[in-house]
């Protein structure tokens, strides 16, 4: 993704993940969220990450757990699983 704040850009990527079937996680931790890319490098999606209060979460890691599952670590979230579906 190119710089900015819309799907498939990154205001402040911190972390990456892959897949063994090429698909990419970054986190984005200035619009705290993941987002999703393809083999391509083509945007698939992403997911925010909130705290209970809506406020945006300072998550610092992220990782592929399995073909349908990736983990983000946070201090203030603790670490969460998420449905890549």
């Amino acid at each position: 993704g190119k710089r900015g704040a819309g799907p498939g850009e990154l205001a402040a990527p911190l972390a990456m993940a892959s897949a063994g079937d090429g698909r990419l996680w970054v986190h984005d931790r200035g619009r705290a969220r993941v987002l999703s890319f393809g083999p391509d490098l083509s945007f698939r999606g992403e997911w925010p990450l909130e705290r209970p209060d809506g406020r945006p979460s300072q998550s610092l890691a992220v990782g592929a757990a399995d073909p349908e599952h990736l983990y983000v670590a946070s201090p203030d979230l603790g670490v969460r699983r998420l449905r890549l579906s």
